[in-house]
């Protein structure tokens, strides 16, 4: 189930008693105004029996050759492969960044499952691995294949487990946001249809237009090391946990933890840097909800820096997921000096830790797995 802001709930239960009071003819204190902050929601449903079933058939990152590489402490800021993509793309509006805002939908893990893929093809297409247009994803289309073809309809109200989503990332596909048929067009990000086809599925016109023809691979991320090296490599992550961060980010562009919060919340993970580790995350309640400096790379105002230690916590939930489009995850160095314009010094490196690790960085292969094990 999806949670609302508490400050909303207890704004909605002093007007709910203020309405039944005036109804009762009684006196009626003053209404405070409606909190100054956004009316949002949550989506993750921590459910290990739910979840696990579906996570043991996923690799562990750790196990990968990108998860064995020797990486130094370095910055990528993987954005900036969106921001590059999102430049040429036909359907760009004023929108300084591509990310969407869920409003009052429990639909996060879609939303972290589109902003993950975003990236990962915008960096498979900066790096020369893919040639063909960056298309943003519908979340609509991704959210209901992890609810409703690998979830089969569990969960009642909105929400969704990361695993779901991981393995639909293979099982089902994307979907681009585009006029998809005659009846549907997914051009703009409709929280209210998310929310419909989490529960009745995806229409079936348009799964069976694109069910499998965009699909890619995930591991699961276990702890900051894992998640510092799947960044480092090309490889975003999805962060699925009940940790709570602080409105306002620092000088730095840090937000510090809430230990007086919860936010059972999944979000991406699209950015490290080496000076404080630390990862960039992208929420999704909008460029409003997080104030302050963003700190270094410029990033999108709809996220925060949070430290390593956060990080580490948040991926102990065993709900976090690296995507790639290459099985096996690849070992890969990236010129991210040269890929997406982060200064010299800033550039992710990768040795093998073993002879037999390759570092990989070829073009992506559509269609079945071939023989080199490259998925669409």
């Amino acid at each position: 189930m999806s949670k609302l802001n508490p400050a909303w709930v207890r704004w909605f239960l002093l007007a709910a008693i203020a309405a039944a009071a005036a109804y009762l003819g009684l006196k009626v204190p003053p209404l405070p105004p409606p909190p100054d902050e956004p009316l949002l929601a949550f989506g993750w449903v921590d459910d290990p029996a739910a979840r696990e079933p579906v996570a043991a058939k996923c690799p562990e990152f750790a196990s990968t050759p990108a998860g064995k590489a020797a990486l130094g402490p370095e910055n990528a800021y993987l954005w900036k492969a969106v921001e590059k993509c999102w430049a040429g793309y036909p359907g760009k509006d004023s929108r300084g960044y591509p990310n969407e805002d869920q409003r009052d939908v429990g639909c996060c893990v879609g939303m972290a499952q589109k902003h993950v893929l975003d990236t990962l093809a915008a960096v498979e297409i900066v790096t020369g691995s893919a040639s063909e247009e960056w298309k943003p994803t519908a979340v609509e289309f991704v959210y209901a294949a992890g609810r409703v073809d690998v979830g089969n309809g569990q969960i009642r109200g909105d929400g969704s487990i990361g695993a779901w989503s991981a393995a639909a990332a293979e099982k089902v596909g994307t979907c681009p946001m585009a006029k998809v048929s005659p009846d549907v067009d997914l051009t703009r990000f409709d929280p209210y249809r998310a929310r419909s086809w989490g529960q009745a599925g995806i229409p079936k016109a348009v799964k069976e237009r694109f069910a499998g023809k965009h699909t890619c691979t995930a591991a699961r991320i276990r702890s900051w090391a894992d998640a510092q090296q799947a960044v480092l490599q090309g490889y975003p992550v999805m962060l699925c946990s009940e940790q709570a961060f602080v409105r306002t980010r620092d000088a730095d562009g840090f937000a510090a933890p809430n230990p007086g919060d919860r936010w059972p919340h999944a979000m991406a993970l699209l950015g490290v840097r080496a000076d404080k580790p630390g990862g960039f995350i992208l929420n999704s309640w909008g460029d409003r909800f997080h104030t302050g400096p963003r700190g270094p790379g410029d990033p999108p105002a709809a996220g925060f820096w949070a430290s390593a230690d956060a990080i580490d916590r948040m991926c102990r939930s065993g709900d976090c997921w690296a995507f790639s489009q290459f099985a096996g995850f690849p070992a890969r160095k990236i010129d991210w000096y040269a890929t997406t314009g982060v200064e010299p010094g800033f550039v992710g490196r990768a040795e093998p830790s073993r002879p037999d690790i390759a570092l990989h960085v070829g073009p992506r292969r559509l269609g079945p797995t071939d023989q080199n094990g490259r998925l669409p």
